[in-house]
């Protein structure tokens, strides 16, 4: 194989890496509908991107899971399924996040507690 050719695979196989790793965030952390997920610095925000707040005009925060995987709760709760609630629930006792695509380290500082389908 020539440079050129060994190069194009090589982004090539970069390419498919990367989309395999964007759908697996996606599906593991991400989001859930209309609810998101985002590192400020301590744990996880998690916010309703389908409701604004009004005093700040920003999504209307539901919850935070705190870096020792604490879900503390907010007003904008009353707005979302169960079956979200249960998603945050999730994410607080096995997400492995860390605090950017580019920085390994991770946003919880307790160890991962294992899926509770896990037998």
């Amino acid at each position: 194989m020539n440079k050129g050719k060994i190069t194009s695979w090589y982004k090539a196989e970069l390419d498919k890496q990367y989309q395999i790793f964007s759908k697996m965030v996606d599906k593991l952390v991400m989001n859930k509908g209309n609810i998101h997920f985002a590192h400020f610095g301590n744990g996880l925000s998690v916010y309703n991107i389908d409701r604004e707040d009004p005093n700040s005009n920003d999504y209307e925060k539901i919850a935070h899971i705190s870096p020792t995987r604490v879900v503390s709760w907010y007003k904008g709760v009353d707005y979302i399924k169960e079956e979200q609630k249960e998603h945050i629930q999730h994410v607080a006792r096995t997400a492995n996040p860390h605090i950017s695509f580019s920085q390994d380290t991770p946003v919880f500082n307790t160890k991962y507690l294992g899926d509770e389908t896990e037998e």
